[in-house]
């Protein structure tokens, strides 16, 4: 019950500058069926999300059928094995190398957070990154689709594009009634610049190609090269 979770959710956490959830909002491969769509969500967010002790409020959004997504929001606290809400940290004294507990000049003891979970982290983001793909692309294998993602972004896949910026529905909306939308526009102008990269790139590639070659048969006898 999406209700009652996140009013209990609203109702423990008692800073007024508290994390209440985690959201993300993730492309659906539109070679799959809405049905194949949806295993892939469920199966995804069970292996990443749900057996790591979050609970996962999921929608999946098909208003616009070349960009169907799901958006699912995360509980940021961890239970208790008894099922009650835990603490997402703990405070640790510091000690010297003799077990003996540090002060600052106030007299306070020193300590430091130690978090509950890696959840927040930068390598845990990569691996959920790293998940989708390889479950994004099992899934297309499955249904005979001969597709692939990467969670890699273009720098580290060595492409000189540039990524889109998300548009939303409202955006989209604006277009289809003849008004202008700064976002949708933005895309265009990214969409041709990266057009014309790719133009770019293909030519470097055979360049780098032909010089290789060159290199090659410059290499060899006369015999060989006949």
């Amino acid at each position: 019950n999406r209700e009652q979770l996140w009013n209990e959710v609203e109702k423990n956490e008692k800073s007024s500058r508290a994390q209440l959830s985690r959201e993300f909002n993730v492309a659906l491969p539109i070679e799959l069926s809405n049905t194949e769509q949806e295993k892939l969500t469920l199966d995804y967010c069970q292996k990443n999300f749900v057996d790591e002790g979050m609970v996962a409020d999921i929608s999946i959004h098909r208003d616009n059928q070349e960009n169907p997504h799901f958006h699912v929001m995360l509980t940021t606290r961890p239970f208790t094995n008894d099922g009650k809400w835990g603490a997402k940290s703990k405070r640790e004294l510091l000690t010297d190398e003799e077990g003996n507990v540090l002060y600052y000049p106030s007299g306070d003891k020193k300590s430091r957070k130690i978090r509950s979970t890696d959840w927040d982290t930068k390598e845990r983001m990569q691996i959920w990154r790293e998940s989708w793909a390889t479950m994004a692309n099992h899934s297309l294998k499955e249904n005979g689709i001969n597709q692939k993602i990467s969670e890699k972004s273009y720098a580290d896949l060595g492409e000189e594009k540039q990524p889109t910026i998300h548009e939303g529905f409202v955006a989209r909306e604006m277009e289809a009634k003849g008004k202008n939308s700064d976002r949708i526009q933005i895309n265009k102008e990214i969409k041709e610049s990266n057009a014309k990269a790719a133009i770019v790139y293909t030519l470097k590639k055979d360049a780098e190609e032909i010089k290789d070659t060159e290199t090659i048969v410059r290499s060899l006898s006369p015999t060989e090269k006949k």
